[in-house]
């Protein structure tokens, strides 16, 4: 009877621990996806010869757990239309509480030039950049997605 207890008892402990471990992976993981902050906001719109040339600053923060970025993939779009979309590939590791800023200046395709006339003779100039953020997790690929809007004319 004894040696039945010691075993409930070790099984019981054995049980805690495990319990306890999978609340601390399960923590990690909600503070490195869920408390992750990306924004975007736009620099500057501008006309140089005859080309369109989009400015943004994007910005991560890392939540409570370190995140190492395996790639960012985002669209742009202009009054709701698709203008082009871009990949960052080299995202530096950021440990917890940290912000990293990266520049971008895009260049509008040619073939999607109609959407800035359109603008120009709307006078209607709504921005708008969503994406995702792919990481690795306990989950395998994790995508950590965000959406920013602006108004902004050149």
């Amino acid at each position: 009877m004894i040696w039945s207890n010691r075993f409930l008892m070790l099984g019981a402990v054995i049980a805690i621990m495990l319990t306890a471990q999978m609340a601390h992976v399960y923590v990690k993981t909600y503070r490195k996806i869920m408390q992750t902050e990306i924004s975007v906001s736009f620099k500057d719109v501008r006309f140089t010869d005859d080309r369109f040339l989009v400015s943004i600053v994007i910005s991560i923060r890392a939540g409570g757990a370190q995140i190492d970025p395996d790639k960012l993939q985002y669209y742009l779009h202009l009054n709701g239309k698709y203008l082009l979309q871009d990949s960052i590939e080299e995202i530096p590791s950021l440990e917890p509480w940290e912000e990293v800023s990266i520049n971008r200046t895009l260049l509008i395709p040619e073939e999607r030039m109609f959407t800035i006339k359109e603008a120009m003779e709307l006078g209607k100039w709504n921005w708008q950049v969503s994406g995702s953020l792919f990481t690795e997790t306990i989950y395998g690929e994790t995508l950590i997605r965000f959406w920013s809007s602006s108004v902004f004319a050149p």
